[in-house]
């Protein structure tokens, strides 16, 4: 199954009392960097036209991923995105990205559910995969209410090895040497499934 089959552009995917889902068109490019703007905020990419412009094609074009805008319906306001990508393989990855003025409310949650009871309505997927960041929290402690169970690790092996290297060098040094803190060479991915609700 690919996008297009489950959603074309600009058609509500699913929607409750509250929110509604559907594709994004292509006269809301600058909806969709209000979030990419938060997430990437004092980061390289955040003023990268070439990969900002990619991004955009991606959300258009790429079949293989259903990327979809949040509004609330009472309001009209953009409230984020979420969005399912690998649609090719048995254990497609979920994603959801909010403003930071609807985190925190149980929102996200809210939002999730919805998006996948819809997938698991259409589609013949028996469980979803998860990545997050391992700084992340409040995406972690909202997909523990979902009820995921951690599969793996990403990148964990390259934050031991800047450990030990700070061990070595000292803090102050290390950090003069790589030109960022320690706490940011100690990020890593969290592999996660999502059975069902």
């Amino acid at each position: 199954m690919n996008r297009d089959e489950l959603c074309s552009i600009g058609t509500i995917f699913v929607e409750d009392e509250k929110y509604v889902l559907s594709r994004y068109e292509e006269k809301e490019r600058d909806l969709y960097f209000k979030a990419w703007n938060e997430t990437f905020e004092n980061s390289l990419v955040q003023n990268d036209e070439n990969f900002k412009r990619k991004s955009w094609e991606d959300v258009m074009t790429d079949r293989n991923k259903l990327q979809l805008k949040v509004i609330d319906k009472g309001t009209k306001e953009y409230v984020g995105e979420v969005v399912l990508m690998k649609l090719d393989m048995v254990m497609p990855e979920l994603g959801i990205q909010l403003l930071r003025k609807y985190q925190g409310q149980g929102i996200g949650t809210r939002i999730m559910k919805l998006f996948v009871n819809q997938l698991k309505s259409i589609m013949k997927v028996e469980s979803f995969s998860v990545r997050i960041r391992s700084d992340n929290y409040a995406s972690q402690r909202m997909f523990e209410k979902m009820g995921i169970v951690k599969i793996g690790e990403e990148e964990k092996e390259h934050a031991q090895l800047m450990y030990e290297l700070m061990m070595t060098m000292g803090k102050e040094k290390f950090e003069k040497a790589i030109g960022k803190d320690f706490e940011s060479t100690q990020v890593y991915t969290i592999c996660y499934k999502l059975y069902g609700l």
